[in-house]
């Protein structure tokens, strides 16, 4: 979130067509969704403001806009501090609450391409090795993916290298992965995992 965050603070992301984009998703309607706009807008240029200010231009009263502005505080999109006689406005809660919403969408996004490598991984085990996978071989595979984070071509090099040399299974797949990645050893982070397949299938020499 915090890359998010600094991103809109430091205006490297338009706050202004993300919160247009995002607003019905924060729970906000069009009218906050503006005086939230209007006011980015004035703390962006230092500008001190007033509710009559925020009014202009819209079709709600100076009066509705003070409401409001109380809600938006109350919701925890506005934060006010008083510095002696000064009111002193941020948005960083909203800034806050949009970045979360952009790591939401980014972590979906990261689940539907899991989705759809493991449905190509799958689909390459089980021509090349002319059978169904097992339940403890899809979650082998779900690993490579979701953990480990194997490119496809680095899998598939490693399934054609087992079919070259007739072995047909997952579990040596699964070595050859983890012989190739010189950041990690076979049977360290994955001894659980390893250990089922050794019951299943007894030890690759």
């Amino acid at each position: 979130m915090r890359q998010y965050y600094m991103l809109l603070k430091n205006r490297f992301i338009d706050f202004e067509k993300l919160i247009i984009d995002q607003y019905r998703y924060l729970g906000l309607n069009e009218v906050e969704t503006m005086i939230l706009i209007k006011l980015n807008r004035l703390l962006e240029n230092n500008k001190r403001f007033s509710s009559e200010e925020l009014a202009k231009g819209m079709t709600i009263s100076e009066e509705e806009v003070r409401n409001k502005l109380v809600d938006l505080i109350n919701q925890q999109f506005i934060t006010l501090t008083l510095s002696g006689k000064n009111e002193i406005y941020s948005l960083d809660d909203t800034y806050k609450r949009l970045a979360e919403l952009l790591d939401a969408t980014d972590e979906e996004e990261e689940h539907q391409e899991d989705d759809q490598e493991m449905k190509k991984v799958v689909a390459l085990l089980e021509k090349e090795f002319q059978k169904l996978l097992t339940p403890l071989e899809l979650e082998a595979v779900q690993q490579w993916i979701t953990v480990d984070h194997f490119s496809f071509q680095k899998i598939q090099e490693s399934v054609f290298q087992c079919v070259q040399m007739k072995k047909k299974n997952v579990k040596y797949v699964s070595v050859l992965l983890y012989k190739k990645d010189d950041t990690r050893k076979v049977d360290s982070p994955k001894e659980g995992l390893q250990n089922l397949f050794n019951n299943v299938y007894g030890q690759i020499k």
